[in-house]
């Protein structure tokens, strides 16, 4: 739109921002991040903050963490003062910058992909002794099995940007997140359809026609030039699209993680502090096994709130009440190993933000996979980006699209 193009936006949801879920405590009226929390301290985050209008500053402390294995209640080692890490540390920006700077700007593999890039990621650290760095990058990517995926996906989430701010401590945040897609969605105003379901979409090299219907409303055709598809282009997400052969084959080879966010309270839980899930044994690790816990944050709000995330493993479908219901296990077990009493856990909010961290096999990497997907761009005039085109984070997503994809359209 700031280069002069009409643009309409179609969202599924009753607002922007995808999984920039907010919390707002009703009686102090606090808001707390439940989705994305960080983002990266570069002139791509500091330039979109700057056209809509919001501040971001370094996040705060986050008060005391304990280190827990969920599974037995049994206090843990903090894997995070490993000793080792600096130089793993050091050890894994070197391999990036020498082998691997084609990966900034997206999936651009050469023809044959390195053998490290589809090797699960727990054997890779073992093959180049990062071992002590990998319970660290877990927990700044969640929501999947950081050992077992195939080290591609790891780099692409925590690339030099990521792993740059991680060594200096340098990010970025704002206490609501939503700030950034209320402004966006001031600016856009009536170009945004909410709440919006898409029913066919019919492409062609001289344009596409995009039906949708809104809640409560009739149906509504889009005639445009182009069409720009940021959601994750799993099958399901792409009824009524007139896909053909090579698209089908492709978005059925994908598959994620299940990942949830949610605010709790506890009476019992210790004022100012958070929880690590640190399993005791998993192959030196000490990375949770799926389903589990990843995190409890501690937040600023009244009663003993908390935010906490819950991964579930790739390919096996657990809906949101049953997440909801395993993770309040979890956490009563907690309270009553740690002997913080017998109350049950509250659940104040609960969100869905799967299929997370949508890849495929190691077998189709090696095969070419990202060179087939990535010919799709600009076909029938349809053009792609988000998650599933980069990596699962923010910042990475809208360089991506600035940078990789919206050169490729023509107004």
């Amino acid at each position: 739109m700031d280069k002069g193009v009409n643009v309409v936006l179609v969202e599924q949801q009753p607002d922007l921002g995808g999984h920039a879920d907010t919390y707002t405590d009703l009686t102090t009226g606090q808001d707390v991040n439940v989705g994305v929390q960080i983002f990266h301290d570069n002139s791509v985050v500091r330039g979109f903050a700057a056209r809509l209008g919001a501040s971001m500053a370094p996040p705060p402390p986050d008060g005391a963490t304990l280190s827990i294995d969920l599974t037995t209640g049994k206090a843990q080692l903090d894997p995070e003062a490993d000793p080792g890490i600096p130089a793993a540390l050091g050890t894994y920006i070197n391999i990036l910058n020498a082998s691997y700077p084609f990966l900034n700007k997206g999936f651009f593999l050469p023809d044959p992909v390195p053998e490290d890039l589809f090797l699960p990621f727990g054997d890779f650290a073992k093959k180049h002794d990062i071992v002590p760095l990998v319970f660290l990058l877990n927990r700044f990517t969640q929501g999947w099995d950081i050992i077992r995926v195939p080290t591609l996906y790891v780099f692409m989430i925590i690339n030099l940007d990521l792993v740059s701010d991680i060594a200096a401590g340098t990010f970025l945040t704002t206490n609501d997140t939503n700030v950034l897609y209320r402004s966006a969605l001031a600016i856009l105003g009536e170009r945004v359809l909410l709440n919006a379901h898409v029913t066919s979409v019919l492409r062609s090299n001289l344009g596409v026609r995009v039906h949708v219907k809104q809640e409560d409303t009739t149906s509504k055709v889009i005639k445009a030039k182009t069409l720009l598809m940021t959601g994750s282009p799993v099958l399901d997400n792409l009824q009524g699209w007139d896909l053909v052969p090579e698209e089908k084959t492709l978005f059925s080879k994908f598959s994620g993680f299940g990942y949830f966010a949610g605010v709790v309270s506890n009476p019992g839980f210790p004022d100012n502090t958070g929880f690590h899930n640190v399993a005791s044994n998993n192959s030196g690790f000490h990375t949770p096994k799926l389903p589990a816990v990843f995190v409890i944050n501690n937040t600023p709000l009244p009663d003993k709130v908390r935010t906490v995330y819950y991964g579930t493993p790739q390919g096996i479908h657990i809906d949101k009440s049953n997440a909801a219901r395993m993770a309040l296990d979890d956490l009563d077990r907690l309270v009553a190993s740690q002997g913080y009493g017998h109350a049950k856990t509250k659940l104040l909010d609960w969100v869905a933000h799967g299929p997370f961290n949508i890849q495929v096999s190691a077998e189709d990497i090696k095969n070419g996979f990202y060179a087939r997907l990535y010919a799709l761009q600009g076909q029938r005039s349809t053009f792609w980006s988000g998650s599933t085109w980069t990596a699962q984070d923010s910042a990475t997503i809208w360089g991506y699209t600035k940078n990789v994809v919206l050169p490729l359209i023509r107004p």
